[in-house]
């Protein structure tokens, strides 16, 4: 599982246009229709949990924010909601 946790992050870093959660590969704005009613895993709340701190190391959100969204991150039920914290990022 870490190793998985790895590519998406790198995956993130690389593509300036989306991120990937899970099967599949996700472009940033809005979510995926099939995401909508599916359950994310833990393994996918760690990847977001992940790309959000990345974002704080590349100066793209504060600490307040990391926080925030974080939070919103591990009260998540669905992959959308998932995709949503994430949308604004690269």
């Amino acid at each position: 599982m870490t190793g998985s946790y790895y590519i998406c992050v790198e995956f993130r870093r690389e593509q300036s246009f989306g991120h990937q959660l899970g099967p599949g590969t996700m472009t940033a704005g809005e979510p995926r229709a099939e995401h909508a009613g599916i359950r994310c895993s833990d393994a996918e709340r760690e990847t977001a949990a992940t790309a959000l701190h990345a974002a704080v190391g590349d100066g793209r959100l504060s600490l307040a924010e990391v926080e925030e969204r974080t939070a919103t991150i591990y009260a998540a039920r669905f992959r959308h909601e998932l995709d949503t914290i994430l949308a604004d990022l690269p």
